[in-house]
Parts: C-alpha cells; structure tokens; sequence
C-alpha cells in the first residue's frame, strides 16, 4: 500500500465495520436492498413472533433475541 501512496502518518487499510465496508464498496446497488431486507426481514420476524401461541414461543423469543445480540460481533469480540 505504501508503495502507491506518498509517504504519510497513518493509514487506513480497512474499514473495521464489515456494514461500513459493504456500504461504501457497494455503494447504493448495494446498499437499499441490503436495508430493504434488513426491513422486509424484521417484519416478518415480529409478525410471526406476534402471531405464535404455542408452547414453543419463548424458544423463538430467545433465538431472535441470541440474534439480535449477535448480529454485530466486533461489539461482542472474537477473542481471536
């Protein structure tokens, strides 16, 4: 990288947001669909939480919950 550039203090190799990175690599192509199914996603996620009676509900709550918890692991750590 150092060999294209003029020498300089720092520099930036990466994005440390993999959002940020698709967002500014893809630009808008890629990111309105990316939040559209983000939306369209979470729609269908709460409607059929909503619409669930049975015995199984808290097991969805709690797997929808491991994944929203997850969804961004440089805030949780690799511990790699």
């Amino acid at each position: 990288m150092s060999v294209c550039q003029p020498p300089h203090q720092f520099a930036f190799n990466h994005a440390h947001s993999e959002y940020l990175q698709l967002a500014v690599e893809g630009g808008m192509l890629v990111g309105v669909p990316m939040v559209c199914a983000a939306f369209f996603a979470f729609r269908l996620i709460v409607a059929r939480l909503r619409s669930d009676h049975t015995p199984t509900f808290w097991m969805r709550v709690g797997a929808r919950q491991h994944a929203r918890r997850h969804r961004r692991p440089e805030r949780v750590g690799d511990g790699l």
